[in-house]
């Protein structure tokens, strides 16, 4: 299991041709690759309208910040 920090919090990334971040409260976000294109797809989970809204912008943040390493 790898680690990673996601919304200011240090969290297991469960690996599975995927990478799914879980969250404190119950929630989750996946980062799954296309194996027909160049494209990666972001699912999420969450138990409030809020707190998906919130996961979303943190796992766009997050998306292109690690964009940029590249």
């Amino acid at each position: 299991m790898i680690g990673t920090s996601f919304m200011a919090l240090k969290l297991p990334a469960v690996r599975t041709g995927r990478l799914r971040l879980l969250l404190a409260d119950g929630s989750w976000v996946c980062y799954r690759l296309l194996g027909t294109e160049p494209v990666v797809r972001v699912y999420g989970e969450a138990r409030s309208k809020e707190s998906l809204a919130k996961s979303s912008a943190a796992a766009k943040a997050w998306s292109a910040d690690w964009k940029k390493r590249d």
